[in-house]
């Protein structure tokens, strides 16, 4: 058996070498890449978010000036997002495995691409970030703390031990240990005011930590409605744009590109108002802009939702199969990006924003963007194999896997990504965009950077483990 588990922790130790090297070889592609884009803007337009506008004009509408803004902020909410999993501890060692392990997340290609763009989606995900971070402090202050319950530690015959008993003295009186310098309470050595109650002290720690749980939940519902004022969903201009109603995203979830096959099943009406404009729809998904225009424009407010669901219907009689097929193609693309993209270029998956994302991403540097997007695709597959590989490896040492923290935190983050990436996919179909979901796709490298960047006295702990969470 000690035969099996040094062979584990030799392999564990290359098997972490390896993920250590893989990540700095995409930290030294994003670099390279920050660096030779930083002079270019993005030809992505500009932007919708009166809020996002609002911004860059306080940085003096200058784009790199709004480069440095979003990078910083990204940088400090990855941090503070790490730190919540597992604090970096202190020492030049402890912050440089953080800063390390921050460029992995922020030299993602797909997030860099954002960082480096005048449009919300930087924001937007770093704020993300940031609400995940408060709820997982929440959920990390509502755990029990030692003494909560009033039990008493069980005692131990090892003296220097919690609970244990301290070596006898030799002279009557004397416990053994040196009494406290100061009676003062507060000062140094002094003794702490007695209390009459078992257990106080530690029922006041835990009521502490409980009247922090509803600002920390406040503040991550307030950087959730942030980022989603940041999106531009609430600007005035985009609430009365055609098209902008929840009927609307049915209809083009459930009958785009199938419009024009499904013309002749609606209704006379309906056929007459969208005549010329039916085939067009059907080419493109942006061009479901100018039925939902025609139809808004024909019809009262009610009628035009009872079409756009006469739309969504039809569509859904005749195509499901084909209507599931792609909403699970969207949720993919947008839940494990680096997997689908490759897919998406070669025109072997599904209608998106992918190739105009691509092409504007590779519009500076084309064959270094190449490299660094197929390097990146390439090795999220590999981290994810090695991860489990080094976790398989983790239980042969022998090491203990908390895996109740583990899963409760990953339960958290996958509950929130799943209702971003459920609202994203129902807008309507062939409008997947990758740079909605960059910090979702950063999660799953989080597991890796957990056990890549231990160090030999946290060897031990899981590499989820909630045991330091703040």
């Amino acid at each position: 058996m000690q035969s099996v588990n040094r062979a584990a922790a030799h392999m564990s130790a290359i098997v972490r070498g390896m993920l250590f090297t893989g990540f700095t070889v995409q930290i030294l592609f994003g670099l390279l890449w920050t660096c030779r884009n930083f002079g270019h803007v993005q030809n992505f337009g500009e932007a919708e978010s009166v809020l996002y506008g609002a911004i860059l004009r306080l940085a003096g509408g200058i784009p790199q000036i709004m480069y440095l803004l979003q990078i910083v902020f990204a940088f400090w909410t990855v941090y503070v997002f790490l730190e919540k999993l597992r604090p970096s501890g202190r020492g030049i060692p402890g912050k440089c495995r953080a800063v390390w392990s921050v460029l992995v997340l922020l030299s993602c290609p797909f997030a860099m691409q954002c960082h480096l763009a005048l449009l919300p989606f930087s924001l937007m995900n770093s704020l993300f970030l940031l609400m995940l971070s408060f709820v997982l402090q929440a959920v990390a202050r509502k755990e029990p703390v030692p003494g909560e319950s009033g039990r008493k530690e069980p005692a131990s015959d090892k003296p220097g031990e919690s609970g244990g008993r301290e070596p006898a003295s030799d002279k009557p009186g004397e416990s053994g240990r040196k009494e406290p310098a100061s009676d003062k309470p507060g000062e140094p050595g002094g003794r702490e005011p007695a209390s009459d109650k078992p257990g106080e002290p530690e029922r006041k720690v835990s009521a502490g930590r409980r009247r922090c749980v509803p600002i920390l939940l406040i503040l991550a519902v307030l950087c959730g409605g942030l980022a989603a004022v940041l999106s531009g969903v609430a600007d005035t201009a985009n609430r009365e744009k055609p098209g902008s109603s929840m009927e609307a995203a049915m209809a083009s979830r459930f009958a785009w590109p199938t419009i024009w096959p499904d013309y002749s099943r609606w209704t006379e009406d309906l056929q007459e108002i969208t005549r010329e404009v039916a085939w067009d729809a059907s080419l493109l998904p942006g061009n479901m802009e100018r039925l939902d225009a025609v139809i808004e424009e024909n019809a009262s407010p009610e009628m035009a939702k009872s079409y756009y669901l006469q739309i969504a219907k039809t569509g859904w009689n005749v195509h499901a199969f084909m209507i599931v097929r792609q909403i699970g193609w969207d949720v993919l693309g947008y839940a494990v990006t680096p997997v689908i993209v490759q897919l998406q270029l070669r025109g072997e998956a599904y209608d998106s924003y992918t190739g105009r994302n691509y092409e504007v991403l590779s519009e500076k540097t084309p064959v270094l963007t190449r490299n660094y997007v197929d390097y990146y695709s390439w090795w999220f597959v590999v981290s994810l194999c090695l991860t489990l590989v080094s976790v398989i490896l983790e239980l042969l040492k022998g090491e203990k896997i908390r895996w109740r923290n583990a899963a409760a935190y990953a339960l958290i983050c996958l509950f929130f990504s799943a209702i971003l990436v459920g609202i994203l996919t129902l807008r309507g179909a062939g409008i997947m965009d990758y740079k909605y979901t960059a910090a979702v796709n950063q999660l799953w490298l989080i597991p890796a950077l957990m056990l890549t960047g231990r160090d030999a006295q946290g060897a031990s702990d899981s590499a989820c483990s909630g045991e330091d969470a703040v």
